[in-house]
This record gives structure tokens, C-alpha cells and sequence, in this order.
């Protein structure tokens, strides 16, 4: 079916995948903003709790690295490396904390 001006009507579901999508990145990020200014009890950073955890399971050949960016943690299979974002590796932040605690759970 021929459509004037290039208009097709699935653009709008293009445009619908769109503004699901900037809305879920905004809630996370402000999700993630909030929480940032909240402090944990142990004031022990994301990088120390990280390395607890893996020796209280007896993980002794993962690595914690650090890695720039923000919201960039992850574990590398191929290096055996836990790598923790700038935000995460340093702060002693309730969210920071609670994501190096992720990535070792998804290991």
C-alpha cells in the first residue's frame, strides 16, 4: 500500500518503543541518583564489599579491577575479573555497594 510523505503507520509503534524506552533509563537513573546520597552502615566501599563476598564463598581467582564509566559494572568471564565502575569501586553508597554484591551474584 503506497503511504503520502513516507508515512508509515508502524512508526508509531517505533516512536511507543521509544518513550518506553527514555522513560524505564530515566526512572533507573533517578533511581539510582536517589539512593547514590544514602550511606551504608559498614561504610565499607563497593570494592571491599565485593572482595568479602567472593572470599566468603571461597572465590579466590576473580579479580576486582576498576573500569571508567558510571553504571558500567560488570563480571568479564574471559579475564576472570569483577570490574567495577569509577562510582562503584570508591563510594561507600547503599546503591554502589548493593551493585559490585550484583555482579557477583550473576557470576
Amino acid at each position: 500500500m503506497y503511504y503520502p510523505y513516507y508515512f508509515d503507520p508502524t512508526y508509531f509503534l517505533v516512536i511507543i518503543g521509544v518513550i518506553i524506552c527514555a522513560l524505564a533509563s530515566a526512572k533507573v537513573n533517578s533511581t539510582y541518583a536517589r539512593y547514590d546520597q544514602v550511606r551504608n552502615h559498614a561504610g565499607i566501599t563497593g570494592a571491599m564489599a565485593a572482595e568479602q563476598i567472593l572470599r566468603m564463598e571461597g572465590i579466590y581467582d576473580v579479580q576486582v579491577m576498576r573500569v571508567s564509566g558510571k553504571l558500567t559494572d560488570h563480571y568479564d568471564p574471559a579475564n576472570h575479573g569483577l570490574r567495577l565502575s569509577d562510582s562503584t569501586y570508591g563510594s561507600t553508597s547503599v546503591v554502589d555497594t548493593r551493585s559490585s554484591m550484583q555482579g557477583i551474584m550473576y557470576r
